[in-house]
């Protein structure tokens, strides 16, 4: 690929903007943040939970939605009939 400005390349600058994208998509930091040290970084829903104080249901819940926001973002959601 092609280089930018300093020499950065085009394949970083990329992954960069969609680093910054997916970020924007999850809408809230403590959803991100719950996300990214889940995801990246390895850790468990037990833990950050501890680390909080928060409940384990409130993490886990905070993970699935913003595993649900990025899951819209990248049109991987499935369209689910309403209940009822």
């Amino acid at each position: 690929g092609g280089r930018i400005g300093g020499g950065v390349a085009d394949r970083i600058l990329s992954a960069g903007r969609a680093y910054a994208d997916a970020t924007r998509a999850l809408s809230h930091w403590e959803v991100s943040g719950v996300v990214q040290k889940v995801c990246c970084h390895g850790e468990t829903v037990k833990s950050l939970a501890e680390q909080t104080g928060e409940p384990r249901d409130v993490v886990a819940k905070l993970l699935k939605v913003g595993l649900d926001l990025l899951a819209a973002h990248y049109g991987m959601m499935l369209m689910r009939r309403p209940r009822g």
